[in-house]
């Protein structure tokens, strides 16, 4: 068979294969939907036909919905945000059958897309009437005068005359302010002049809740005609797509495969997978279908349109192919969409602030704190955080026993060593000895924009640099990691006694100034201590001092006790926490006493999987005295933290106490 006959045959195909059109309203019949299709096919194939470029085309006949200005939209459609070569893709993708592109400025990419599309429109298979474009209003082009240009930019960029449909992307602006500036009113009403000035033909909203939609509707001269928000198996937003059905607004579905890490958040990277589920599966075992089609498909039957993005023209093509020619039965239908897991992925988090117009996941999503709760039921069982015992120090502030050290830092390394302590569980992080401040900051905004901790629940430790100006140093290093205060400032045990004397009045100014919560002394001897607080106004809360079995610096942990100074091992290996990773291993660490315990303990309990660092960590804990442990790995990380969750034997507390060095 010719390969003009094999393409004519595929039309033929599609042409006949009309019953999986399912209308996306109640306002609509199927027989209403196929026939617009058909008709739309049918046109697209006599459109292209004799045209040279004609076979490196495929024609597929989509499911629509209609808007309820009477334009019709696909309901599958190719998604562009962080797609890998976008210009091959969206080319792709209409050559796959596609003629839904979904777009916006905020994702760096529509001069791209635009270049795609003037190749593929010159070729002339496809008219720009055939296709449905989207893209949205950026946050900070809210203001009235800035909506027209906007758009009128995202025109230039894709090659385009007009839009089919322009998105309020979020309903919050730049602005941190405690009522949204400026109003939604005002943006609505810009965006209802670009339908009267024909660059738009449809106007509509992104991640709008139903409270919001409701205001909205409530003044718009033009409805919106489409709210885009995130929908999935996984996350179904069922009550929302019923309003908006109930108001003729068309939603669409991004996010629509339920993907974690399209999430782009540290906390939601670790969610359940859709494509992993039991039930998809075997419904795609039993349609002889992969777990992505299903799903697609599901999102069809759900009544939205469909985004779905994919990096490689094979899987473009298939996504579109696989999921237009089938629809899923009533009872399989129902069995997805009654799937109990169900957890927002994209919930906004980087947009609450404390000053406003949103606060809190229950003010953004108007959802009573479902969002908060699911966010917070995730968090605890994929991290399991074990809960670290605190000593009181300073002003009544509770310090972890165990803190990470941040040293040494390699570039584009520490930032996601923090992050990875922090999904460990640890909360107390020691800066002393890093070199860059800027990467430990990266990862603790991290943590902090993805509420995955608070600020208040974290203790940073750092030690004085620059003895000629302490003052100046501290407010360098708060400045370097973003913050208003430390949690404890050590002051390095050196030079004589006076010049430690000199140096302690100014770290008591600085607690006085409130720029640290607590103070204390690094590497000191019981001497210095003595005759530092003989003299002094405010007594150390805390020493850093060298402590493990090999040196078990009795006398000075022994007079700390009795004093109420708290001390911390910034050694407990055996090396110096900060010490390059390339020099030579503590021999401690491989003393036959401290593997042969390590072994013992595994043995006897294989899921605590404690390794020879976590038997020194925990003698030195039940030495009485804190750790301090650097980034080993993200399993190494967790196994630190989870040393509170055993102890060692009496007998082999006594053996580590007995060691000597070889």
């Amino acid at each position: 068979m010719s390969a003009v006959a094999k393409k004519d045959q595929a039309v033929e195909a599609a042409l006949a294969n009309t019953e999986h059109i399912k209308p996306a309203s109640t306002t609509e019949t199927n027989d209403e939907l196929k026939e617009y299709s058909r008709a739309l096919l049918e046109q697209a194939i006599e459109i292209g036909k004799g045209n040279e470029h004609y076979d490196s085309y495929s024609f597929v006949q989509l499911p629509y919905a209609k808007l309820q200005n009477g334009n019709y939209i696909p309901l599958i459609g190719l998604g562009t945000y962080k797609s890998q070569d976008i210009g091959g893709a969206v080319e792709a993708s209409l050559r796959a059958g596609y003629r839904h592109i979904d777009c916006a400025s905020h994702y760096g990419n529509e001069p791209l897309i635009g270049e795609a599309f003037t190749k593929v429109l010159n070729e002339g298979v496809i008219k720009r009437e055939q296709l449905f474009i989207t893209s949205k209003l950026w946050n900070d082009d809210h203001e009235a005068h800035k909506v027209k240009p906007a758009l009128e930019k995202t025109l230039k960029d894709l090659g385009l005359k007009y839009i089919d449909l322009f998105l309020v992307h979020w309903p919050f602006t730049d602005k941190n302010t405690k009522e949204l500036e400026p109003p939604y009113k005002e943006t609505w009403q810009a965006m209802e002049e670009l339908v009267e000035l024909g660059l738009a033909k449809n106007v509509g909203v992104s991640n709008m809740s139903i409270k919001k939609m409701k205001e909205v509707l409530s003044y718009a001269k033009v409805k919106p005609a489409v709210n885009q928000v995130e929908v999935h198996p996984y996350f179904r937003n069922q009550e929302l797509i019923e309003y908006c059905a109930s108001e003729g607004v068309h939603v669409t579905a991004y996010s629509s495969l339920g993907t974690p890490s399209s999430a782009g958040h540290l906390v939601k990277k670790s969610a359940p997978n859709p494509s992993h589920d039991t039930i998809i599966r075997e419904i795609g075992k039993k349609r002889g279908r992969i777990a992505q089609e299903v799903i697609i498909r599901w999102g069809v039957q759900h009544g939205t349109s469909v985004l779905v993005k994919s990096g490689t023209p094979k899987h473009i093509k298939s996504n579109i192919d696989n999921t237009t020619n089938w629809a899923l039965s009533d009872e399989e239908y129902k069995a997805i969409t009654t799937i109990k897991h169900q957890l927002r992925l994209l919930d906004g988090c980087p947009w609450l602030h404390e000053v406003g117009p949103y606060r809190t996941f229950a003010e953004l999503w108007d959802d009573d704190g479902e969002t908060e709760r699911e966010r917070n039921n995730l968090i605890s069982e994929v991290y399991n955080f074990v809960d670290i015992p605190t000593i009181t120090v300073g002003d009544e502030d509770e310090m972890p026993l165990i803190s990470f050290g941040t040293g040494p830092a390699v570039e584009n390394e520490t930032r996601w060593e923090i992050k990875q302590a922090i999904q460990a569980g640890h909360r107390h992080f020691d800066v002393s000895t890093t070199g860059m401040l800027e990467e430990v900051k990266e990862g603790l905004a991290l943590a902090f924009l993805e509420k995955m901790v608070s600020r208040d629940e974290l203790w940073i430790t750092a030690t004085v640099r620059n003895y000629w100006d302490i003052a100046g140093s501290v407010r360098q290093i708060l400045k370097d990691l973003a913050l208003d205060s430390l949690n404890l400032l050590l002051l390095p045990a050196d030079g004589s006694m006076e010049t430690i004397r000199t140096r302690w009045e100014q770290v008591e100014q600085l607690y006085h100034d409130n720029l640290v919560q607590a103070i204390g002394l690094r590497d000191c001897t019981v001497y210095q201590l003595q005759q530092l607080m003989a003299s002094s106004k405010i007594v150390p809360s805390v020493i850093s001092v060298e402590v493990h079995p090999f040196y078990k610096n009795e006398e000075l942990v022994s007079f700390c006790k009795k004093k109420d100074i708290f001390v911390i091992s910034h050694s407990p290996s055996g090396m110096e926490t900060g010490k390059s990773k390339s020099e030579e291993r503590s021999k401690l660490l491989t003393d036959p006493v401290v593997t042969g315990i390590a072994y013992e303990i595994n043995k006897a309990n294989k899921k605590l999987n404690q390794h020879r660092l976590q038997v020194l960590l925990r003698w030195v804990l039940q030495y009485g005295v804190a750790a301090v442990c650097e980034a080993a790995g993200k399993e190494i990380d967790r196994a630190n933290v989870g040393v509170f969750e055993w102890e060692l034997k009496p007998a082999d507390f006594k053996k580590l106490s007995d060691i000597k060095p070889s």
